[in-house]
């Protein structure tokens, strides 16, 4: 039976491009919002190698990225967890900064991980080719 082009099974292998690209743009967007400064088009370039990575698929970048992914979501758990660990009046606002700082740890490890898992699955296709 075939499946749609739009099913979920074939659309997860982009959610890491997508979400780190999605990223980037929010803090770029964010940050606009504030003051209007040419200096925050820097934030831009974290979604240069995302970007060429979902268009073109080269070899090993899906490796680099991903350990380079990885250990900045062990960087952010740290700061997430010396965050938390100095709150100490819970209102909503802290609340909401639990909530949505933990979904955000939490994704970030999710996407590392399938950017992974799509250099596994390239490997695997290259060795089945042969």
């Amino acid at each position: 039976m075939q499946r749609n082009t739009f099913h979920l099974s074939n659309l997860v292998p982009f959610l890491p491009y997508l979400y780190f690209i999605g990223l980037s743009l929010w803090m770029f967007l964010s940050q606009m919002d504030n003051n209007a400064n040419v200096s925050h088009l820097k934030l831009l370039i974290l979604a240069v190698p995302f970007t060429v990575q979902l268009i073109f698929s080269f070899k090993y970048v899906d490796l680099v990225l991903g350990i380079l992914t990885f250990a900045l979501a062990l960087y952010l758990t740290l700061a997430y967890a010396s965050d938390v660990a100095k709150i100490t009046d819970y209102t909503a606002r802290a609340i909401s900064f639990i909530a949505v700082c933990g979904l955000m740890v939490i994704l970030n490890f999710v996407m590392s991980i399938l950017l992974f898992r799509n250099e596994r699955l390239r490997i695997r296709q290259t060795a089945a080719s042969f």
